[in-house]
């Protein structure tokens, strides 16, 4: 072979090998960049799911919308409370029904208080009655006025007794119905007893404890403004401050009407 050929073939050679050299450099680059590219997804996904983790708890923290499942349980969880509050460990009824019970014992209680045993203070009849806010005529004024009590007959001297259990409040002069003693019972009723003897007897005084039927005074006519009726005790009740009728406590010897 001569010079020339020689050398066309180590040309050939060379051209080949630098080929297989690029083909080689070539693959090794697009597998290389293959991997890379796979690398690099994976790392997004992880850095994805991290960031909507963290979302998501972030937005349940700041108070996000629940479902419907969280929603209930904390229905329950509260109408849970609110019974254990109202109704406490050992408590058979709820605490606001107990108080209205106690509220209507109480009251029960109270009114019972209220109606005393009340007995006449005087053996006489009844003869002038209790008016209420009705005008009616007065003897002695000559005029028409209310009539605060009832009036029950009885002689200068006789006894006035206290009509029931209790502890005797006031005794004073007024210029109109003369000498009178307040007694305080209790559930709030209070008994008066006015035109009674200038002198009473020993022990009657307010503060001192009195019984059903003791003799607190004696009937006299100190009463200017019913000076002209027959010989009586004028004699009053209140019930919690309140005026009523001697005669819805009271059975009298007599009852009659206002007669002027």
């Amino acid at each position: 072979m001569n010079n020339s050929g020689k050398q066309k073939s180590k040309a050939q050679s060379l051209y080949v090998t630098l080929l297989v050299l690029l083909m080689t450099v070539a693959v090794v680059v697009a597998i290389a960049g293959a991997v890379a590219k796979n690398v690099s997804r994976n790392n997004r996904g992880e850095v994805e799911e991290t960031t909507e983790e963290s979302g998501a708890d972030a937005f349940a923290d700041d108070g996000g919308e629940k479902t419907g499942d969280d929603k209930n349980k904390e229905s329950e969880k509260i109408k849970d409370e609110e019974s254990a509050a109202v109704l406490p460990e050992g408590t058979d009824k709820p605490e606001s029904e107990q108080s209205k019970a106690e509220d209507t014992t109480d009251s029960a209680a109270n009114r019972a208080e209220v109606l005393p045993t009340v007995f006449a203070p005087a053996d006489g009849a009844v003869i002038n009655k209790y008016s209420g806010t009705e005008a009616v005529c007065s003897l002695t004024m000559e005029d028409w006025r209310t009539h605060g009590g009832v009036d029950l007959a009885a002689e200068p001297g006789s006894d006035v007794k206290a009509a029931a259990d209790g502890v005797i409040k006031e005794v004073w002069d007024d210029p109109m119905m003369g000498k009178c003693v307040s007694v305080e019972h209790s559930g709030g009723a209070v008994t008066v007893y006015k035109n009674l003897a200038d002198e009473l007897p020993s022990g009657t005084e307010a503060g001192a404890s009195v019984k059903a039927g003791d003799v607190i005074a004696c009937a006299g006519e100190s009463a200017l403004e019913e000076i002209a009726e027959e010989g009586h005790i004028h004699f009053e009740m209140t019930v919690n401050g309140s005026p009523v009728d001697p005669c819805d406590y009271i059975t009298f010897s007599q009852a009659e009407s206002y007669e002027g």
